[in-house]
């Protein structure tokens, strides 16, 4: 009975034994996995906080990020307020282009009127240039004839005879009022804007007015059909005319209209 009771005992013993270093090697398994766990914890944990700082840079480059694209979106918006306004001044600028070419235009016609009006003008100047000098050659061969008629009539008066001339009546047209163009000081005649169509014809008697004032008297010596050519009357060849002095009728010698 004793003998069985320490094969008992030592049966329980060595199972105790047996089932101590199972358990012992377990224990140490599991210690082991326990170990390589928490090391591969702390590598998540690693990884986890370098993942964290990842994000956290990630996020503040994000802001960054986002800032940069609204201060972009401002830019961009000052951009297009730029780019409208610089519309608008180009529609500006290309309406006035537009009216200073219709200005330019106009202005090149009525250029090319005045030097056709110039032209006419310097050819009219240049025709009463010549009858002006044809006239003051005629003139002085009247003169000339005058004087040898007189000295012919001398002869047939008695000494202290007088011979009375008929006189001449010069019969003045209605005009209308105008203005001195131009005055030709090589030959001493002037140019005024009224002619035949005015009712100018030679032989009339003008005022020239300055500030409404009658400064001097001219002879109209040549019609045209709008301008005539004009002299000095006698005892107005010293006074100095002016372009725009106007010239108007006046009643016979001595009297204003």
């Amino acid at each position: 009975m004793k003998n069985l009771f320490i094969i008992i005992i030592s049966i329980v013993l060595f199972a105790a034994a047996v089932s101590g270093i199972i358990s012992y090697s377990q224990l140490k398994q599991e210690r082991l996995e326990l170990s390589s766990i928490e090391k591969r914890i702390e590598s998540v944990k690693k990884q986890i906080d370098q993942a964290k700082e990842k994000i956290a840079i990630l996020e503040q480059e994000n802001k960054l990020f986002q800032q940069k694209i609204a201060e972009s979106e401002n830019q961009i918006d000052a951009y297009n307020i730029q780019v409208s306004e610089l519309r608008n001044r180009k529609e500006k600028v290309i309406y006035k282009l537009q009216n200073k070419r219709i200005q330019l235009t106009s202005l090149k016609e009525e250029l090319e009127s005045l030097i056709k009006d110039r032209d006419s003008l310097k050819s009219k100047l240049n025709e009463i240039t010549r009858e002006r000098q044809y006239t003051d050659d005629e003139i002085a061969k009247l003169s000339n004839a005058k004087r040898d008629l007189e000295e012919d009539i001398k002869k047939y008066i008695k000494p202290g005879g007088e011979i009375e001339l008929e006189k001449i009546i010069v019969k003045l047209s209605e005009v209308s009022d105008g203005s001195i163009l131009e005055i030709n000081d090589k030959y001493g005649f002037a140019i005024i804007d009224v002619g035949s169509e005015n009712g100018i014809i030679v032989g009339d008697i003008l005022g020239v007015y300055r500030d409404n004032i009658l400064i001097s008297r001219v002879v109209v010596e040549k019609v045209f059909a709008d301008m005539s050519s004009t002299v000095p009357a006698a005892g107005f060849t010293n006074v100095d005319l002016m372009p725009s002095d106007k010239v108007k009728r006046i009643a016979p010698f001595g009297k204003a209209k």
